[in-house]
């Protein structure tokens, strides 16, 4: 199967429409109302890697513990972003920047704002994650230190009486 481009358009959509995502959840919203769209242009086969175009209405919202990494470029309107010791930085149309998972701080838009973002979601680690670790290095699992109990008797009387051990 031939793998296909994917045009972006100076403007966003081009013959797309903007599909309404809502609010901003409201223990998220500092100031104002803001309210999403967007449109993805993009999904790979494991629904890790997405990319379109967002915009959304003036507002500021909080931004705790950002659940992936997102690099966006700017198209209209402007962005304050804010960490958690203070530190701003402002981006308007045509900056690129990168928020990393985990990110802290605030999103702060003056004016409506559109964007294009690339999104990688990394589910297969969080599915790791919560998966039971592997046993370190050296550490015997459980069904490893039941076998070796049950063979101990039997090597110990073999060595005892002078048998030889098979292998």
């Amino acid at each position: 199967m031939a793998m296909k481009i994917v045009r972006f358009h100076k403007g966003g959509l081009n013959d797309k429409k903007m599909q309404d995502w809502g609010d901003f959840a409201p223990d998220r919203r500092l100031v104002g109302k803001p309210r999403e769209s967007g449109y993805n242009f993009y999904t790979d086969g494991t629904k890790q890697l997405i990319a379109g175009v967002w915009e959304c209405t003036a507002g500021m919202v909080a931004i705790d513990s950002f659940p992936r990494d997102e690099f966006c470029i700017l198209l209209s309107g402007s962005v304050i972003i804010t960490d958690t010791a203070g530190h701003a930085e402002t981006f308007g149309p045509g900056d690129g920047f990168f928020i990393p998972k985990g990110f802290s701080g605030t999103w702060n838009m003056p004016v409506t704002v559109r964007k294009y973002y690339v999104i990688f979601e990394d589910k297969l680690s969080a599915k790791l994650a919560k998966a039971k670790p592997a046993p370190k290095a050296g550490q015997k699992t459980t069904l490893k230190r039941a076998a070796a109990r049950r063979t101990r008797p039997a090597v110990r009387s073999a060595v005892r009486s002078g048998a030889k051990r098979r292998r």
